[in-house]
């Protein structure tokens, strides 16, 4: 690797008073006291720094309409016996099934165990977990959240780690063409991302020299999550004032801002290039490990190495 490749100093601290997203937990449940007593339980759950929300359903009827339209809910915490005696079973095959939805978490809960004999419904039925309401403490309700919530969060990295992959092995066979390339960076982005990162959004961003506000200011290489449609445009354009003076702030520096809810990273001069930047930004990472930041690092040079490649080697085909 060549000499000129320079990584950004000691980071800059600085805090940002944004919410983490909540984990998303679906109470359906035909007795408002289980809601009720369900929420206060759970009232200071935090896990990876994100607090829960809940959602409220008081039928299997209404729990479709929500689902319908969210596929974002981590777990669901169920009631057999609602308005038919097996309504909470006929929704888990619903949402098993029709919906096709195997990423949520669904723990089932009930008063009248005898309805639905717990052997025979965990055969029977692609649920996580099994609770008669008599036997459920505050204890055991936190900790069967956190085992759901977790395994939710686990499924996730996987399909990203899917996603990345799948992205990386079609962009591979023609790594040359610059839609290809594209395509390559996106996909170990979103590699990336499940790692460090996971349902969050990132974008890797290049500019040239130092002058944001020139004709060479950074345009968006790859993004995910909800820069995955502002490839090719500005970054001025896509991200939050505050952001975009701390991008300004890094170029000034040539040091990472990292913030309680986003991280920017940066590395500047190619073997071809020593004018060429690229900046990698990543929203929810919270503290990170001496691990992640080597691997967003690492990144930030291979991809940046990529295009500097991809450019010469057009440069050479059409002399």
């Amino acid at each position: 690797m060549s000499d000129n490749l320079v990584f950004c100093d000691e980071p800059h601290h600085a805090v940002l008073d944004t919410a983490p997203e909540p984990w998303l937990v679906l109470i359906v449940d035909d007795e408002p006291g289980v809601h009720d007593v369900t929420k206060l339980v759970m009232s200071d759950f935090r896990m990876d720094g994100r607090p829960v929300q809940f959602l409220d359903c008081y039928s299997a009827a209404e729990a479709k309409t929500v689902l319908a339209q969210r596929s974002d809910i981590a777990l669901i915490l169920l009631d057999v016996v609602m308005e038919s005696e097996h309504a909470g079973l006929e929704l888990v095959r619903w949402i098993r099934g029709e919906l096709g939805n195997s990423r949520v978490r669904i723990v089932l809960r009930t008063g009248q165990p005898g309805h639905a004999p717990e052997q025979r419904v965990m055969f029977d039925y692609d649920i996580n977990d099994y609770r008669d309401k008599t036997e459920i403490t505050a204890q055991r309700l936190t900790t069967t959240v956190i085992g759901a919530v977790r395994s939710f969060r686990d499924l996730c990295t996987i399909e990203s780690h899917k996603a990345g992959l799948e992205q990386i092995v079609r962009a591979s066979a023609a790594l040359f063409e610059q839609q290809s390339v594209d395509h390559f960076i996106t996909g170990v982005l979103t590699q990336l991302s499940a790692l460090v990162s996971p349902q969050e959004s990132a974008m890797f961003f290049q500019g040239r020299d130092l002058g944001i506000d020139s004709a060479a200011a950074p345009m968006v290489v790859a993004g995910t999550g909800r820069f995955h449609e502002h490839v090719g445009h500005p970054v001025s354009h896509v991200v939050e004032e505050e952001v975009w003076q701390d991008i300004t702030a890094m170029l000034g520096t040539r040091k990472p801002v990292l913030r309680r809810n986003y991280n920017i990273f940066g590395i500047f001069g190619t073997a071809n290039d020593e004018d060429m930047w690229a900046a990698v930004f990543m929203e929810g990472l919270g503290e990170l490990s001496a691990w992640d930041q080597r691997l967003i690092e690492l990144f930030c040079q291979n991809a940046s190495v990529a295009l500097d490649n991809h450019r010469l080697h057009h440069r050479q085909t059409a002399l």
